[in-house]
């Protein structure tokens, strides 16, 4: 508790300190804010996951969680803020930048997952061993970057990673001291900026923080598979929105023949947040409701998985995860289209 405290503490203090900081300088400013696949037309701090430096806190007070973690989770957080703080990274040299960390990390952390439980997942993933080691590898880009993907909106990827993170600590729970408290941990320095973000969207989290927050989540994911704690699908459950963002906005790009790696305003927070805006506008709210479009935007995403969610766990048992988590990938694919074709027809 002591230490939850205390990591809350730093991180709200560093993000107060980097409010200040902005006005007098523009060094945190984003440069882009006002561009067309933005969802806010105001000036914004994008590195918002400095705060996550308070996780150094952990060596001086010497808790028990590898240094090897700790170390791993600051590397990918440099990767992001080099872009937050210069906006000079190339998008593929950071896509290679962070290839090489996960390799490096998968291999010297062990961090595979080569016991499955469905026999078909088992033949295809564990015909040799370089095949696990591609699997776990290819699981943790997309999940590092799928968080990337989501963070678009005031909170939605901060919510999200709250929620999994609290998934994983009341899983954990009774099983593994370490998931534990590596979930406690991420829970308390996210939770400022979560404040932050989703009550004044002054602060933003940027791609340093969702890296970190990614590398963090895929980390957990894997330690709860080889402690046996979780099923392979009871995890893919967990952490499926962030993995169908990235899956389903990657095979869109090209089916479409535009560049996977180039941002669009296509996703499905943006483009709930101009239907929203616009339905907004329409009525004449007050500017402070219209302002708030891009929080709702979020409460509107998570209010309609926690419906799928309750809805799939009257309708099917424990038995079920796959069908489960098809069915999540299901409701979302819905969704996408039902906004994108309501997005176009007001804008037409």
């Amino acid at each position: 508790m002591l230490l939850n405290l205390i990591l809350f503490t730093l991180s709200l203090s560093i993000l107060i300190i980097l409010y200040l900081v902005s006005f007098s300088s523009e060094i945190l400013i984003e440069k882009n804010y006002n561009s067309s696949r933005k969802i806010h037309d105001e000036k914004i701090i994008r590195a918002g996951g400095i705060s996550f430096l308070s996780i150094f806190v952990i060596f001086i007070l010497d808790y028990q969680i590898p240094y090897e973690f700790i170390l791993l989770s600051i590397v990918f957080l440099l990767i992001g803020l080099c872009e937050d703080l210069t906006y000079s990274i190339n998008r593929y040299l950071r896509f290679i930048l962070l290839l090489l960390s996960i390799i490096y990390a998968v291999i010297s952390q062990d961090l595979l997952i080569n016991d499955f439980n469905n026999d078909l997942m088992y033949s295809l993933f564990n015909s040799n061993i370089f095949v696990t080691y591609l699997f776990s590898i290819a699981g943790f880009m997309i999940v590092v970057n799928g968080m990337n993907f989501i963070d678009g909106s005031n909170g939605l990827l901060l919510g999200w990673s709250l929620i999994i993170f609290l998934l994983f600590l009341l899983s954990s729970a009774g099983n593994s001291e370490l998931i534990g408290l590596i979930s406690t941990i991420s829970i308390s320095i996210i939770l400022p900026l979560f404040i932050i973000n989703i009550s004044t969207g002054k602060i933003h989290t940027g791609d340093g923080g969702a890296y970190f927050i990614g590398f963090l989540v895929s980390l957990i994911s894997i330690l709860s598979y080889q402690e046996k704690i979780l099923s392979e699908f009871q995890i893919a459950i967990i952490i499926f929105y962030p993995v169908i963002e990235l899956v389903f906005t990657f095979s869109r790009r090209v089916i479409y023949r535009k560049n996977p790696f180039k941002a669009d305003s296509a996703h499905l927070h943006i483009m709930l947040f101009k239907i929203l805006d616009k339905k907004l506008k329409n009525k004449k709210v007050s500017r402070f409701y219209i302002k708030s479009c891009n929080s709702l935007t979020t409460l509107c995403i998570f209010f309609y998985f926690f419906l799928v969610y309750v809805l799939l766990n009257t309708l099917l048992s424990n038995e079920h995860e796959i069908f489960y988590y098809f069915s999540l990938n299901f409701f979302y694919i819905i969704a996408y289209f039902l906004v994108a074709n309501y997005t176009k027809k007001i804008q037409d």
